[in-house]
C-alpha cells in the first residue's frame, strides 16, 4: 500500500508532464541541473522527518529529484519534488500551463477519486488541500508548490489518513508557519 503510494509520484516524475512552450520565460538565460540541486532539495524539509520511523527514498535525473518518507504508522508520505526548468519559466503563466487540472489529473491519476478543496497562497508558495481516495481508503493531502527561483520550483506534499489531521497539520504548520495564515485567506473550490 504505501510503496503504491509512492509510485503514483515517481510514475509522474519518470514519464514527466510536458512543459508547454510559453512556461518557459528566458531561454537564453539557462542554468542547467547542478549537484548543489540535490542538496538543496533534502535540506528544503530540514529537520521535518527527523523521527527514525520514517523511510527515505531518494531518485532523480537530469531536470528533477524525487525524495521520499513513508511512516507505516499511521500509513503517511511526504514526497518532495525539485523540478528544474532550466531555461526558466514564466510566472505568470505556470499554474496555467504546468500545475493546471490536466497535472494533477495526471499526477493523481492512480488514486480512485481526488478532491482539490482548498486553495491558497502566500507569497511564492500555493497550497493545495485535497482529499484523496486510494484503494477504498480515504487520505487528506496538502501539496504545496514553491516558486523557488526563476528556474526550481518545488512541490512537496504531505499524505494521512483523515482520523490523523493533527499529525498532518502539525507537519504543515512546522514546514510552513504561514499556513494558518494562508487557511484563513483559502477559497474553496467548486
Amino acid at each position: 500500500m504505501r510503496t503504491t503510494l509512492i509510485v503514483t509520484f515517481f510514475v509522474f516524475a519518470a514519464f514527466g508532464l510536458a512543459v508547454p512552450e510559453r512556461a518557459y520565460s528566458n531561454p537564453s538565460a539557462c542554468e542547467p541541473f547542478a549537484p548543489e540541486d540535490a542538496l538543496t532539495a533534502l535540506n528544503f524539509v530540514d529537520d521535518l522527518f527527523t523521527d527514525d520511523a520514517w523511510v527515505l527514498s531518494f531518485t532523480g535525473s537530469s531536470d528533477w529529484i524525487n525524495i521520499s518518507w513513508q511512516l507505516g504508522d499511521p500509513e503517511s508520505v511526504g514526497f518532495l519534488e525539485y523540478l528544474v526548468f532550466t531555461c526558466g519559466y514564466d510566472r505568470e503563466t505556470i499554474f496555467e500551463t504546468y500545475f493546471n487540472e490536466g497535472y494533477f489529473d495526471f499526477s493523481l491519476r492512480t488514486y480512485e477519486s481526488y478532491e482539490i478543496t482548498l486553495q491558497c497562497s502566500s507569497n511564492d508558495v500555493t497550497l493545495y488541500e485535497m482529499a484523496l481516495v486510494f484503494e477504498g481508503r480515504s487520505f487528506v493531502m496538502h501539496r504545496w508548490v514553491v516558486l523557488h527561483t526563476d528556474t526550481r520550483i518545488i512541490t512537496f506534499s504531505l499524505i494521512f489518513p483523515p482520523d490523523r489531521s493533527d499529525l498532518l497539520y502539525e507537519y504543515s504548520t512546522e514546514q510552513f508557519p504561514e499556513i494558518p495564515f494562508c487557511r484563513a485567506l483559502a477559497r474553496p473550490l467548486q
